[in-house]
């Protein structure tokens, strides 16, 4: 007896990836990032997001476009912001974005396309020979033809403008659900009465019974390993590769069969985006048959019914989707970042720079002296007395920590396991700061009229006063600077600190 879908999404919200129809082992990474909530991130409007029902997602160098019914909104990881009429867009309610390799921008929308060059906005409508008002997927081809999907049919962008197509052409129908460029170069339209295929001369098309198991394509994908991949809401995905097509559902390990999109991570993992959630195909142990490994949205907290999805410069995935409770990125490849307060390691006070050595360990100066950390645990280093107020280290893994031992103003050199204390000419409390230069070697500097060349052994004068400390001699120098009291009722600038706590992806 088949087990009901309700059973299903059960047994995969409380187990985790769900398995159908037969017991079988699949290979699924441990622990499973989907499972790990540190890796999602959600956006709303109140982040600056235009509208939480994103339509459509697509990547332009280290930026995230964003397409919603209330704009086209553009995140570059730190700040957000959205386009609209007002500002050249064709029209607010857009279903598509797509980026050229130049950085072009493309918006389809509700009344036509619209083209961004970063700085401005050029539209286009039926009256530029679109052959329909809503524009709901664009393509960009490898020799950089741009094609666009319509209500209406598809269209062509040349040097006379658009050249549309409709079924008295060959295309299946003439409402256009996606757009995808095959590995021969053919472009492919997924339409609501099957699939077409257009190589520059002629067109074939493929209606169910024909190797699709439903009527209505919902989109096309064409990944980097010559597949193409067509979503069937409410019948599947199915697959086309060397002439030969399959199939997937339940069955295969689908959460439903209401697929919308299909999409490829940066490590060439095929996932798909389902109402119910989403699901990605991943190896099989015995290498019998393909599986799907599905996820509930409810084992996700925050994410609504997904509709779309993108995936970023940094190998991140974001999913947006009409009703959602705002717009998710999930950091499918990114290390989980530990948080460390320095006096859990035995320390207190603020930090005073960090820097890795050859072996990959880190090295932080401190108000009480260094410290040093492996991955694993923490040690100690007390060569030299009282605080170490900065930490330096060159192209070859050596570290070199500031401070002052009991004779005076002192930089500690660490070379794996050998410690070299350095203090000729070194005058003052304590040295500051430190820089490089490859052609002198190390360039000390007082904080009052002195600078001495470690690597040239040899002195070089300067005037610089205590309120230049940070000063080099030559661009390029490495310098060594000490602090000096200054006169009673001068100005003192605070002293730059890091907060007392820090991050690892060790």
């Amino acid at each position: 007896m088949k087990k009901p879908v309700w059973v299903l999404f059960l047994l995969c919200f409380l187990t985790g990836p769900a398995i159908a129809s037969k017991r079988i082992s699949v290979d699924v990474p441990q622990p499973d990032p989907v499972s790990e909530a540190w890796r999602w991130q959600f956006f709303t409007e109140r982040d600056g997001l235009a509208s939480v029902r994103v339509r459509d997602i697509a990547q332009s160098g280290t930026a995230v476009w964003l397409a919603t019914d209330r704009g086209v909104s553009r995140y570059d990881g730190m700040v957000w912001q959205t386009f609209s009429e007002a500002d050249g867009l064709a029209s607010d309610d857009t279903w598509s974005v797509m980026a050229e390799p130049n950085g072009t921008v493309w918006v389809g929308t509700a009344r036509g396309a619209s083209r961004f060059d970063g700085q401005d906005w050029q539209s286009f409508t039926q009256i530029d020979g679109l052959p329909g008002d809503v524009v709901r997927d664009l393509l960009v081809t490898e020799d950089g033809q741009v094609w666009a999907a319509t209500d209406g049919g598809a269209a062509l962008l040349n040097g006379q403008g658009w050249k549309a197509f409709t079924e008295i052409d060959g295309l299946a129908e003439d409402w256009v659900n996606g757009l995808a460029a095959g590995p021969d170069g053919a472009v492919w339209f997924a339409t609501e009465r099957g699939a077409s295929r257009f190589d520059g001369v002629s067109w074939q098309s493929f209606r169910r019974g024909e190797g699709l198991q439903g009527t209505s394509v919902t989109s096309v994908f064409a990944d980097r390993d010559g597949a193409l991949w067509f979503a069937q809401y409410g019948v599947g995905l199915s697959r086309y590769k060397g002439g030969t097509w399959v199939t997937f559902n339940e069955s295969n390990g689908l959460p439903d069969r209401q697929v919308r999109r299909t999409f490829q991570t940066l490590d060439g993992v095929i996932w798909v985006i389902c109402r119910s959630g989403l699901a990605r195909l991943v190896s099989t142990s015995a290498a019998v048959e393909d599986r799907w490994v599905a996820y509930h949205r409810r084992m996700m907290p925050g994410l609504g019914e997904p509709y779309t999805a993108g995936v970023d410069a940094q190998g991140a995935i974001w999913i947006g989707g009409p009703g959602s409770r705002g717009v998710a990125r999930f950091d499918y490849t990114g290390k989980r970042l530990t948080v460390f307060h320095l006096n859990q390691a035995g320390q207190i006070g603020s930090g005073n720079g960090i820097g890795q050595d050859r072996d990959g360990a880190l090295w932080f100066g401190t108000e009480q002296g260094a410290l040093r950390y492996d991955g694993v645990g923490w040690t100690q280093v007390r060569d030299l007395d009282g605080p170490v107020s900065g930490v330096l280290t060159d192209a070859k893994g050596t570290v070199y920590l500031m401070g002052r031992d009991s004779q005076g103003p002192a930089v500690l050199k660490v070379q794996g396991m050998t410690h070299q204390m350095v203090r000729k000419g070194l005058e003052g409390e304590s040295v500051r700061t430190l820089a490089h230069n490859q052609r002198r070697g190390f360039v000390g500097r007082g904080a009052g009229r002195r600078a001495i060349s470690m690597g040239a052994g040899r002195r070089v004068l300067g005037s610089a006063g205590p309120e230049k400390r940070n000063a080099l001699q030559n661009p390029g120098d490495e310098c060594f600077c000490r602090r000096q009291p200054l006169d009673v009722g001068a100005r003192q600038r605070p002293e730059p600190t890091v907060a007392g706590r820090f991050f690892s992806g060790l």
